[in-house]
Formats: C-alpha cells, structure tokens, sequence
C-alpha cells in the first residue's frame, strides 16, 4: 500500500573466493564476477529507490507540515493536532462534530498550489538575483516579461471580471473527486499511507513514534508553536459542511 516507500533491503555484496584470486578455480571466479555483475545492478537499482523515496518522504512530510497548515489554518492543523490525528479525524465544536480537513478544503489547497507553484517559483528566482529590491514585477498584459508572475487560472484584481478562469473550478472539481476516492481506498485499508504520513510530521517534529497524545509540558510549548503560526489560505468558493 505504501508504494515507494516500502523498498527492498540493501543488496548484499557477493563475498570473494577464499583462494588467492590466481588459484581459484576458473567457474567459481566466473560465478564471482557474475554475482559482482548483478550486485552493481542491484545497487544502482536500490540507490534509485532509495532517493525516490527521500524524495517522497520530504514532499509527504512538507504537505502534512507544513503546506495543510496554511489551507486549514492552526486551528484545525496546528502542531497539536497533525502530529496526533489524521485528516479524517473529527472534533466536536459547539456540539457539531466535524472533520479537521474536509475533502472539499484539502482539494482547494491542491488547487491553490498548481495556481500559484510557478509564480512563486519565479518570485524566489528574482528575489535571489534581486536581494535589495522590495518586490518582483507586477503582472502586465502588456508587459510579456512580467508574464512569468501571473498565477494560471487566478489575478490579484478586485471588482468585476477579476477571480478564477472557469477551468480552474473543473480542475478544483477533479482534485475533490480523487481526494475522496484516496480517502475511500485509505479508510477501506485501515489508513496505512495517511497513518505513515502522521508518523513522519511527528518524526519531524521530534515525537516519539508511539506517542498518542501530547504529555502536558509538550502541550504549552506546542500550544504556543501554534500561536506563531499564520491562519488558513484564504478563498472566494464557498463549500457545504461535510460530515
């Protein structure tokens, strides 16, 4: 279920012939370099899974961590509840029980990142060759540098004809319905990626793997992480609640 990140186990090296090199026997030395051969494919093979899974594991990690926070807001995703719950998980709020991360909200912040990634990839690409200056360019349509800082289905203006292309609410349709079939296949499984994702954010966040609920001196200090933080991602596309 896991995927990439269940890899096999490092490769074993083939171990040499007991004879010096020049006395062993002519077939066991071919099977050894035979063996050696395969054990070099092998490696290659597992490095490559091995960095697919880093890889992976950074992207997971920085989604559940970092990147929800922002949609959500701590309210609903702060330290406090990432590292003990999963999306899926509910709480009561003044007797209503309700879901920390709604397929609908999780879908918008799908969404607001394919909107915005190459922007903000060309923000931080100016501001590096650009350390002085306040901010990068503003979009123009009469302007085709600044074209690069435009976001792909949204603008920053106000008033009428502003806000999203109609393609964006198809693509925001889309990511909705596979949230929800990735949520159906987890809860049919008994969560297995989305409970891994949780043991990473606690990993990252220097929690015991078999911790279940914050001991009350780790309570304060994660309370306070989460006043830092900022609230959620602000939108114009209004949702029904989900139960």
């Amino acid at each position: 279920m896991l995927g990439v990140y269940n890899i096999p186990k490092e490769p074993v090296k083939p171990k040499k012939p007991n004879q010096p090199y020049e006395e062993a026997d002519a077939d066991e030395m071919a099977e050894y370099n035979q063996l050696t051969q395969d054990y070099k494919a092998q490696m290659a093979k597992y490095e490559e899974l091995k960095l697919a899974k880093k890889g992976k594991v950074q992207m997971l990690t920085w989604y559940l961590d970092e990147w929800l926070p922002t949609v959500v807001g701590i309210d609903w995703w702060g330290l406090k509840t990432r590292c003990y719950n999963l999306p899926t998980d509910k709480k009561t709020v003044n007797r209503k029980t309700k879901m920390y991360i709604t397929k609908t909200t999780e879908g918008f912040g799908l969404l607001q990142f394919e909107n915005s990634r190459q922007r903000w990839l060309e923000t931080f690409k100016w501001k590096d060759a650009n350390p002085k200056a306040k901010r990068p360019p503003q979009y123009s349509k009469k302007k085709p540098d600044t074209h690069i800082f435009k976001s792909k289905w949204s603008d920053e203006n106000h008033g009428k004809g502003s806000g999203w292309a109609n393609e964006a609410y198809k693509v925001f349709m889309e990511r909705v319905r596979r949230v929800g079939e990735f949520r159906e296949e987890e809860e049919q499984n008994g969560s297995p990626r989305m409970s891994y994702g949780r043991l990473l954010v606690k990993r990252a966040n220097n929690i015991e793997d078999d911790e279940t609920c914050p001991p009350s001196k780790r309570r304060k200090i994660l309370e306070n992480e989460d006043k830092e933080g900022e609230g959620g991602v602000k939108f114009d596309i209004i949702f029904e609640d989900e139960e």
